[in-house]
């Protein structure tokens, strides 16, 4: 990857740009390129901080008097020699109309050299005149490759001080080497430099230190909410179709080599449409389980601000995530809150949010799986609903006789209840209408008064909680018939 972004930056010089933005948060690795490039056009490499001035790196000293930005624009103007210069920290200073001043009269006077001055940051705003003179070019993540190199430097670095043992197999070094995507080299580092310093060893079970630290950087941002997911597939009563549809996509994930071969493309995602508490939230957390993927969910409510442009910068800001830290599932609960169409009582923000949204769906770089659960049809944008936008549109129903039942057992066996003293064919039959939240509540009702009373639990205590239910069935029947109807030719049924 470093050659293609070597060859990238040859062409700017060689096109006479001065200035150059690297769009990198990793420092580190945009010294690394810098500096081959100086190694490619053989002249002198400069490193600059506001702390230590300019550093040659090849003569290895400091140039005195030039930690302030004037004094550091001035010696590289009256420099006679050639050089490549990164200079760190220095994306702030560009506010100031007297510090673009100096660049642009400096760029005149490189004209006729090979000189040029690099610097980091995102989204650099750059004003007329000085923004014709700079180019920009975005430093792509490490890839897997680039980790496995900075393991072994580390490793190798380690070992002349102390013991450091390998213990762990090919396939599990691939997984944690694989639950690096995302990182910078320099947090990559950091976190393998721990692991291995911590007990002298890298094993198996260091593969969940790299997925713990990467939870940490995630929820930092306070966009997206790191899930570590406990169900899975056999925790969910019925809904088979949508099982098995799952299961036939998993194999992208498990053999990405062999389903590209084929022709395949990582799946986009899928919208569960439904009553609310029919276990589609239950279903994102069980396919990161059996997926073996990172399970990130996006909350609504963290995205939208009152200032004038942040949410969509908040917004952009947790796709990005997504798909640094990919592969993964994103889930999104209840979209319909988040994208629900304002028309033009907000200014048009929900309308920028959604096609924003939308775009990214369609253009995504990373292999990050949607699963999106909404309640209220009705809410939803058409654009949304257009065929193409996910690889499918489920709709879960309310459960039937068998479903309940096989919900009512694993929610029975989870709290240990006596089933050979309980007849669960009757209590699912007293059940009609009730979702699968409502039965898990009715059996927690059930079990507060059997414990309040110092009793075992009984079929006398789940049948008076159920009688004293009322489930939305009944509470929304109109509405939940609505959605039934317009579900039947519009989407796939998960059962």
């Amino acid at each position: 990857m470093n050659d293609q972004i070597l060859n990238e930056i040859s062409v700017l010089l060689k096109s006479h740009y001065h200035v150059i933005n690297i769009e990198t948060i990793d420092d580190d690795r945009a010294e690394a390129i810098a500096k081959e490039i100086s190694d490619l056009i053989q002249i002198p490499f400069y490193i600059w901080s506001v702390h230590r001035g300019l550093f040659n790196y090849t003569e290895r000293d400091v140039h005195p008097d030039t930690e302030d930005v004037f004094n550091l624009l001035s010696h590289i103007s009256g420099s006679t020699s050639e050089g490549i210069y990164l200079l760190r920290g220095f994306k702030p200073f560009l506010d100031d109309i007297k510090v673009n001043t100096h660049l642009i009269s400096l760029v005149d006077r490189l004209e006729n050299d090979r000189s040029a001055l690099f610097f980091t940051g995102k989204d650099a705003q750059l004003e007329d005149p000085l923004r014709s003179h700079v180019a920009s070019i975005k430093l792509p993540l490490p890839s897997e490759d680039d980790f496995v190199v900075l393991l072994k430097q580390i490793y190798t670095d380690l070992k002349r001080k102390e013991r450091i043992e390998i213990n762990i197999s090919k396939p599990d070094l691939d997984k944690l080497i694989m639950n690096l995507r995302g990182l910078t080299l320099f947090e990559a580092k950091k976190i393998l430099t721990m692991i291995m310093v911590e007990d002298g060893t890298l094993t198996k079970d260091d593969i969940q230190v790299v997925i713990d630290s990467k939870k940490k950087l995630i929820e930092k941002e306070g966009l997206l909410e790191y899930y570590t997911a406990e169900e899975s597939f056999g925790d969910i009563a019925a809904l088979d179709g949508l099982k098995d549809w799952l299961k036939k996509r998993q194999i992208f994930v498990e053999k990405p080599d062999q389903a590209k071969k084929a022709g395949l493309i990582f799946p986009k995602g899928i919208l569960l449409l439904g009553v609310p508490g029919t276990g589609k939230s239950l279903c994102a957390k069980a396919v990161s389980k059996e997926w073996g993927l990172p399970l990130l969910k996006m909350d609504p409510a963290k995205l939208y601000s009152k200032y004038i442009g942040e949410t969509e910068s908040k917004f952009n800001k947790a796709m990005e995530i997504s798909e640094k830290m990919s592969p993964l599932i994103l889930w999104i609960d209840e979209i319909e809150k988040a994208f629900a169409s304002g028309g033009d009582a907000d200014g048009g923000l929900s309308q920028r949010v959604i096609g924003s949204f939308l775009s990214w769906m369609q253009e995504r770089k990373g292999d990050v799986f949607v699963i999106a659960t909404a309640n209220d049809v009705e809410k939803l944008p058409p654009e949304f609903l257009r065929k193409g936008r996910f690889d499918e549109i489920f709709f879960v129903d309310l459960p039937d006789y068998e479903a309940r039942k096989s919900i009512l057992d694993i929610h029975m066996k989870r709290r240990e209840m006596a089933l050979n003293l309980l007849n669960l064919e009757r209590l699912a039959e007293l059940t009609e209408g009730f979702s699968g939240a409502e039965l898990e509540q009715v059996l927690i009702g059930a079990l507060y008064s059997s414990f309040s009373n110092k009793t075992e639990i009984t079929q006398e205590d789940i049948e008076e909680e159920i009688r004293s239910t009322y489930p939305l069935s009944q509470t929304f029947e109109h509405k939940i018939q609505t959605l039934r109807e317009w579900a039947k030719t519009r989407t796939v049924s998960a059962n």
